[in-house]
């Protein structure tokens, strides 16, 4: 019979255990969910995150630790959106473990919408090879809501030179004095997205101020009079590489501005982050995109050379 204790996270150690049984999850799973410990550690202290109460560790008498879940509180048009993230070990698949995770996601939203006084809803992925996952989501009531699509493109085949529309200049962020401008830019560009949570100020400040940030990850492109009209954010990862032997890096995020749509700026961000991709030794590029995306990004990064490798399913939960 399996045992196990179930606790708060501990930031200074927990990093390190997390890691260790994304490895083990992933020798069986094969879902390129690596992080460092470096990510971790900034991921668990989001600004947004309760680390008290919106993560739970189980472990067993021993120590080792089993499963990890976390769940993202954020409100929108009057309801409190939880986006919940969990790993459980291969060897722990079994039992009520996995059940007790359901049991505690579902009541820290309800008891969070109490508080606030806002109705509580559940969103979590799994990908469509993950038969055992999604029968456990199903079976607690979770409902298919919308598909993502994880892309790929070789860096070995020639990428067009970035071609800039007149007006319009490519350059890097120039440090945390943008971070304001750059959310706006943000908030504007996803705000006719799908569930879409407007990035604070708060939340982007913290991430600069991370050890492992890097401006030179940060491509804008802006007007003459230095508005900000399009973005790229493109990151090599050297620790997740370095640890599984990859090449791959990702773009991570690519938006324009409504009024800046149809001049060509998102193609030439795209290329723009691709080359420096390949630049930083990168061979192929990872990214992430609704299946029917509203906007026709899906349709942009298939005319510039990315394929599906796989394919997630967005549940829902009622709360």
């Amino acid at each position: 019979m399996l045992t196990y204790e179930v606790r708060q996270y501990n930031g200074d150690t927990d990093p390190e255990a997390i890691v260790n049984l994304l490895a083990a999850c992933e020798t069986v799973d094969q879902s390129g969910n690596r992080a460092s410990v470096e990510a971790v550690r900034r991921d668990y202290s989001d600004p947004q995150l309760d680390q008290a109460r919106d993560i739970r560790l189980w472990e067993n008498q021993d120590g080792r630790l089993l499963a990890f879940a976390t769940v993202l509180l954020r409100e929108a048009d009057g309801v409190l959106d939880g986006l919940l993230g969990f790993q459980v070990h291969p060897d722990a698949r079994y039992g009520d473990l996995q059940e007790e995770i359901m049991a505690w996601v579902a009541e820290r939203v309800r008891e969070a919408g109490t508080e606030r006084g806002l109705r509580g809803q559940l969103r979590c992925r799994a990908r469509t090879d993950e038969i055992a996952r999604q029968a456990l989501l199903q079976q607690h009531g979770f409902r298919i809501s919308r598909y993502f699509l994880r892309m790929e493109r070789s860096l070995i085949e020639p990428i067009p030179a970035p071609a800039l529309p007149p007006g319009f200049a490519l350059r890097t962020l120039k440090g945390i004095d943008e971070a304001e401008a750059w959310v706006t830019c943000f908030n504007d560009a996803f705000a006719d997205h799908w569930n879409h949570h407007p990035l604070t100020l708060e939340q982007v400040t913290h991430h600069m101020s991370d050890a492992t940030y890097s401006l030179r990850h940060e491509l804008i492109a802006v007007t003459e009079d230095g508005t900000f009209a399009a973005f790229c954010y493109w990151d090599d990862e050297p620790d997740k590489n370095n640890g599984s032997g990859a090449s791959a890096g990702w773009i991570h995020l690519l938006g324009t501005r409504p009024k800046f749509r149809k001049l060509g700026l998102g193609r030439t961000m795209l290329f723009a982050g691709l080359r420096r991709l390949r630049d930083a030794g990168a061979t192929s590029a990872l990214l992430g995109v609704e299946a029917a995306s509203p906007t026709g990004a899906t349709r942009l990064y298939e005319a510039a050379g990315f394929k599906p490798v796989h394919t997630y399913i967005q549940y829902l939960k009622e709360l």
